[in-house]
């Protein structure tokens, strides 16, 4: 498995793809914890409570796959007006992977 910070989410799906489901929990805890800094394209958002805003992104136009994080609103207003598809650069901690998801913990955001 790559060791390199900047590895992008479709090689993590990659590699958890090639291995046995079983096995994938393996490739998981790997990147767990992990400092990224992804380009990804804004997808949508919702908020779930009161100044808590869940983000979507996309890396890739064809895939289901998508990257989300929780930011508090009041931190990044841009976003307010930020449109599907538009490229925002991601940086954060990697919290949680699953079969179709990477949730990050969001340390900054550039729309």
């Amino acid at each position: 498995m790559s060791e390199d910070r900047f590895i992008e989410p479709a090689a993590i799906f990659a590699e958890m793809d090639a291995q046995p489901p079983l096995m994938r929990q393996q490739t998981v805890a790997v990147y767990l914890g992990r400092e990224v800094c992804w380009s990804l394209r804004f997808a949508n958002a919702t908020e779930p409570s009161q100044g808590d805003t869940r983000l979507i992104f996309r890396f890739s136009p064809h895939s289901i796959r998508m990257v989300v994080g929780d930011v508090e609103l009041s931190t990044y207003p841009c976003m307010m007006g930020t449109q599907v598809g538009e490229n925002v650069l991601v940086r954060g901690r990697v919290r949680k992977i699953d079969n179709l998801c990477i949730e990050l913990e969001i340390q900054d955001l550039v729309p």
